[in-house]
C-alpha cells in the first residue's frame, strides 16, 4: 500500500485516516521513526497505562505501591481542606 502525506512547515504530517484505522493509532499515541538508507519506517509504540506504573519501584525507593495511592490522595485531600468548614460561609 503506498500512501503520501505532505509535510507541513513545522515538519508535521497527518497520517492518513485509513492508514491510522489499519493499525489502531489515535490520537495521543506515541510513534517511533527509523532511518535506513533514504528510507523512514514508522513503528508504533506500545500505549503505557500509567496505573500499571504504580508502584514499579516501590520496593527500590520506598514509595507507596499503587494501592495505597487511594489512601494517600484522601489523607492530603483532608490535610489540605482541614479547618475549611469553620471558615465557610453559610
Amino acid at each position: 500500500m503506498r500512501l503520501a502525506a505532505t509535510v507541513t512547515s513545522k515538519g508535521q504530517i497527518t497520517l492518513p485516516a485509513r492508514l491510522r484505522r489499519e493499525l489502531g493509532i489515535r490520537s495521543g499515541d506515541r510513534v517511533q521513526f527509523e532511518r535506513s538508507g533514504e528510507r523512514v519506517v514508522m513503528r508504533t509504540l506500545p500505549r503505557t497505562d500509567l496505573m500499571e506504573l504504580a508502584g514499579v519501584f516501590a520496593e527500590r525507593v520506598g514509595r507507596p505501591a499503587a494501592g495505597d495511592l487511594t489512601s494517600l490522595r484522601r489523607k492530603a485531600y483532608r490535610s489540605r481542606t482541614k479547618g475549611l468548614e469553620a471558615r465557610s460561609p453559610r
